[in-house]
């Protein structure tokens, strides 16, 4: 594969991205998700928690690859167009994710029978990423497919989420990494090196049982220490009944392309603290410029 440029990350060193990756990431879709917290309310008690759903996209891109990578070289994918299309899906696998991340999706529920997937693939089907997929031969269907877990090839969709996914190896050691937690750190090129598909499924070797375990109970200690810590989720809470409460008014939940994609951790807020207040909420592209 010839790559357009690399990023420098914490996580991974160096993240390398080709041509069509970088038009994914120049577009404006693309771009909105550096305005979206990985962790929700978590930076209000672990202050430095403040990545977002861009940095991450981009880690599980990578290592989509070195795991698309070692398959192909194995034989258990045919071609490196098949590389390059499981990275382009794991570099939009949260393309659909609305402000405050996984938090949005309970007020989706309440307000509408639309979840987080079907806005990824409505964006990445309907959005410029259709086009500039179109433009580098790839097709947006068929990605999107990919990225949500529903392509006819279990293995590829395991690849993008699932209990061995990119997705898990890179937000482990992520957000170890920026809350300051020492439990995420995980040996993810042993685990992708050791891939293989068995009975059409993904699968590793043996050898890297130790490795799976380690993660296992990293996952665990993360979930313990962060993501379900009791402040970050009092916190999360009450922003929850906040937005729901709000919906009717500020149309959160109106799943529009335009709106969605106006909608931001700061915008929502923005909006959010202007019905407290009795101003008339910002339109929508517009950003907050405090914290109520």
């Amino acid at each position: 594969m010839d790559f357009a440029g690399e990023i420098t990350d914490p996580i991974h060193r160096y993240i390398r991205f080709s041509q069509a990756e970088k038009d994914v990431i120049d577009s404006p879709a693309f771009q909105r998700l550096r305005r979206i917290r990985q962790l929700a309310g978590a930076h209000l008690v672990y202050p430095s928690a403040q990545h977002s759903r861009f940095e991450h996209s981009l880690g599980a891109m990578h290592v989509a690859g070195l795991a698309a990578e070692g398959l192909l070289i194995k034989g258990y994918i045919d071609n490196a167009e098949t590389v390059q299309e499981i990275r382009l899906a794991a570099l939009l696998h949260d393309i659909g994710h609305g402000p405050f991340s996984h938090l949005f999706e309970e007020v989706l529920e309440a307000g509408s029978a639309v979840s987080h997937e079907e806005m990824g693939r409505w964006i990445i089907a309907k959005s410029e990423i259709a086009d500039v997929l179109g433009k580098n031969g790839h097709n947006a269907d068929h990605v999107a497919r990919l990225s949500f877990g529903q392509s006819k090839v279990h293995f590829l969709n395991e690849i993008i989420s699932g209990s061995l996914s990119a997705d898990i190896m890179d937000y482990l050691p992520r957000d170890s990494y920026f809350t300051g937690a020492e439990y995420g750190k995980i040996d993810y090129y042993r685990l992708v090196s050791s891939f293989e598909v068995a009975n059409g499924k993904l699968a590793i070797n043996r050898s890297a049982l130790n490795s799976l375990e380690s993660m296992l109970i990293s996952r665990y200690e993360m979930f313990k220490a962060v993501y379900f810590h009791k402040t970050v989720r009092s916190a999360e809470v009450m922003l929850l009944h906040s937005m729901i409460k709000g919906d009717a008014e500020l149309g959160l939940t109106d799943a529009s392309l335009e709106n969605y994609l106006s909608l931001t951790d700061e915008a929502t807020l923005d909006r959010l603290c202007a019905l407290e207040s009795g101003i008339a909420p910002s339109s929508p592209g517009t950003t907050a410029t405090g914290a109520c």
